[in-house]
């Protein structure tokens, strides 16, 4: 009897240990395609795939990548339209809404590019980084409506 729950004891802990091991050996992202990644968006790599998981996936993804591309050619009215079709999809996708208000910085509508970042903040839970990312754009944005 000692022998069969010994046996059953051995089997649980083993399982148990095998749980907390994760899905399995994963390679490692080069350093240069991640600084890049973050280059592109302004987020890291783990901000990007904790908001996949959660929104509409690659799509939004896409959205994010293109939306980040039009604002480095200067199209910010394309920009913002993507931004608004990620939304669309996914409206409770704090960086995209952090996005949008970096577009509204830009575009000088102080007052939205505020407002959209505090709403990303609101939406970003514990994210410090995006948190603090909306609180340089407010700042911005009052810093820019001050001199007007």
């Amino acid at each position: 009897m000692k022998q069969g729950v010994f046996f059953i004891y051995l089997a649980a802990c083993l399982v148990a240990i095998q749980g907390c091991s994760g899905p399995g050996y994963r390679s490692a992202t080069p350093y240069r395609q991640k600084y890049e990644t973050q280059q592109e968006t302004g987020y890291s790599e783990a901000e990007e795939d904790m908001a996949s998981r959660r929104s509409g996936g690659s799509v939004v993804m896409r959205i994010r990548a293109q939306a980040w591309q039009l604002m480095e050619d200067g199209e910010l009215d394309a920009a913002s339209q993507s931004i608004e079709r990620g939304l669309r999809i996914a409206p409770k996708d704090e960086f995209l809404w952090s996005q949008l208000a970096q577009v509204r910085l830009e575009q000088q509508d102080y007052e939205q590019a505020r407002y959209l970042a505090a709403k990303s903040s609101d939406l970003a839970g514990r994210n410090v980084s995006l948190i603090s990312k909306n609180r340089e754009i407010i700042l911005e944005a009052d810093r820019l409506s001050l001199q007007q």
